[in-house]
């Protein structure tokens, strides 16, 4: 499958035309397939800091990730995330790393605040 970007929409390739897969609420940052066929999203900012989606591989939203327990006065996104052996963590802004459930977006543990 053939992905891209054009600011807040991911869009497949099909039949050699650009479709749309699916539309958010702000611009997309990042976006990686992975080898279940799904879809990791990562969007420049939200507000409530819920800034990182997976998608099935049609479009449709499986889950938003959880808000961070750890927050500061200004919203604050994930900054990052990486996808490894199955696994997903994400890395917010105020340096704190969690590790998520690949089926909710929910965090599993906080593996690491770095100062």
């Amino acid at each position: 499958m053939k992905l891209r970007s054009k600011k807040n929409t991911l869009q497949c390739l099909r039949n050699r035309k650009w479709e749309n897969l699916c539309s958010f609420p702000d611009e997309i940052e990042r976006f990686l397939l992975i080898e279940s066929g799904d879809i990791i999203v990562q969007l420049i900012f939200l507000e409530n800091g819920r800034n990182i989606y997976l998608l099935s591989q049609n479009g449709a939203i499986k889950w938003q990730i959880q808000e961070q327990p750890h927050k500061i006065d200004l919203p604050s996104p994930y900054g990052c995330f990486e996808y490894k052996g199955g696994k997903l963590t994400a890395t917010t802004q105020d340096s704190y790393e969690y590790e998520i459930d690949m089926s909710t977006g929910k965090i599993l543990r906080t593996i690491a605040f770095w100062k």
